[in-house]
C-alpha cells in the first residue's frame, strides 16, 4: 500500500471508529464529523469553498428537489444525523449478514451525494467479500466526486456500481439480490425532497427479508403554545432537552408512517379536531420522527431533519376547529393543510 493511501486509510478508519463508538462524547462526535467533511472535501473537490459550475446547482424533478452537491456535502455536519444513520446502517448490515449468511450483502444508497457519507465509512468495518455498494445520484458532479473519493481511498473492491440516474426511476438488475436499501433525501416534515417517491420505487425491489433504512418515518400533528415551545434553556441546564414541563403541546395524532410497506394509496387525508382546552397562542406544528434502525432514532430537535415545523398559513387554531392534513408526493412534496374543510362541517 502506497504511503499516502495508507495514511488516508488510517485517518478514515479513525474517524469511522469514533463515529460508531458509543463511548464517544458529543464533542468527539462533532469533531469527527467536521474531520470527515474536511477529508471528503479535500479528496472530492466539493466543499464550502468549491466554485464549480455544478457544485451549487440543485435539480428540480417531477418528484421533488434534489439538493445541490455542495448542500448535500454539508449534511455530514449534522452530527446526530450522521452518527445515528451510520450506526443504524452498520447494525442493519450486521443483521443482513446474519440473515443472508451465504451471500455478500448488497447495499444500495439512493441520493448518495458527493460523499456517500452514510455508506463509504462502513467499508472500514466489513470486508468486500461481505459488503458491496451500489451508489446512485441524479448529479453527475456528485457521482464524479464520490468516484474520486473511492479512487483516493482505494475502495474499488467494495463498489459494484456508481450510477448517475434519477433513483425514482431506477430498476435494480434482475437476479441481483438487494439486501439493504438506504434513502436519505429528506427535510423536516418530508418537505421538498423526494424521500417518499424514492421509497415507493425502491422499497418494493428489496429482497425478501431485506432492510430499508430508515425503517420508518412518522409525521405527527400537534398543537403547540409557541411562547413556551421555543423557551431558551436556562444557563445552568445540563443536556440538550428542555424540561418536560416547559413546553405545552396537545397531540392530535399521526397522519403518515413511511416504511417498506407504505403504498401511494396510503396517502389519504386525515382530519383532526382541536379540543376545547387550547390557548390563543396555539399553532399547528408537524413533528418528524425517524426510526433509522431498531433503537437508532432521531426525534424532536435531534437533527435539522427533525426540527418541528410550525404551520403559520392556517393561523391561530380555535377550539373545535377541524384540520385536514394530507401528504402529497408530487413535484413539491409536503403536507397540505385545510382548516375547517367543507366535508367536516
Amino acid at each position: 500500500m502506497a504511503p499516502r493511501l495508507g495514511s488516508l486509510r488510517t485517518q478514515f478508519g479513525k474517524i469511522t471508529g469514533c463515529l460508531l463508538d458509543h463511548e464517544s462524547d458529543p464533542g468527539q462526535l462533532r469533531d469527527a464529523a467536521i474531520e470527515l467533511h474536511a477529508l471528503f472535501s479535500e479528496l472530492s473537490g466539493v466543499g464550502d469553498d468549491s466554485g464549480g459550475a455544478d457544485d451549487g446547482s440543485e435539480s428540480r424533478l417531477p418528484t421533488g428537489v434534489a439538493l445541490s452537491p455542495k448542500d448535500a456535502a454539508r449534511c455530514v455536519l449534522d452530527t446526530a444525523r450522521t452518527v445515528r444513520f451510520m450506526r443504524g446502517i452498520h447494525a442493519a448490515i450486521q443483521s443482513a449478514v446474519d440473515r443472508f449468511p451465504d451471500q455478500p450483502i448488497h447495499l444500495l444508497y439512493a441520493g448518495c451525494g458527493p460523499y456517500a457519507t452514510l455508506a463509504l465509512p462502513l467499508t472500514m468495518c466489513f470486508p468486500p467479500e461481505q459488503l458491496q455498494l451500489t451508489l446512485l445520484d441524479i448529479h453527475q458532479r456528485s457521482i464524479a466526486a464520490v468516484q474520486q473519493i473511492i479512487d483516493d481511498l482505494g475502495l474499488h473492491e467494495w463498489i459494484r456500481e456508481n450510477v448517475c440516474c434519477d433513483a425514482t426511476d431506477y430498476v435494480h438488475p434482475l437476479g441481483s439480490p438487494l439486501h439493504v436499501l438506504v434513502i436519505e433525501a429528506m427535510q423536516r416534515g418530508l418537505e421538498k425532497e423526494p424521500q417518499v417517491a424514492l421509497t415507493f420505487n425502491l422499497a418494493r425491489q428489496l429482497s425478501d427479508g431485506g432492510f430499508l433504512i430508515p425503517e420508518e418515518i412518522s409525521l405527527t400533528a400537534c398543537l403547540a403554545d409557541l411562547s413556551r415551545e421555543f423557551t431558551l434553556l436556562p444557563a445552568d441546564h445540563e443536556g440538550s432537552e428542555l424540561p418536560e414541563d416547559t413546553r405545552h403541546r396537545i397531540g392530535l395524532g399521526s397522519f403518515l408512517h413511511l416504511n417498506a410497506q407504505t403504498e401511494a394509496n396510503d396517502l389519504r387525508p386525515t382530519v383532526f379536531k382541536a379540543p376545547e382546552n387550547i390557548g390563543s397562542r396555539t399553532r399547528l406544528m408537524i413533528l418528524t420522527k425517524i426510526r433509522v434502525f431498531e433503537d437508532c432514532v432521531l426525534d424532536d430537535y435531534d437533527s435539522g431533519i427533525t426540527v418541528p415545523a410550525v404551520v403559520h398559513d392556517v393561523g391561530a387554531i380555535k377550539p373545535g376547529d377541524s384540520l385536514q392534513l394530507s401528504y402529497e408526493s408530487g413535484s413539491l412534496p409536503g403536507t397540505r393543510i385545510m382548516k375547517n374543510p367543507p366535508s367536516s362541517s
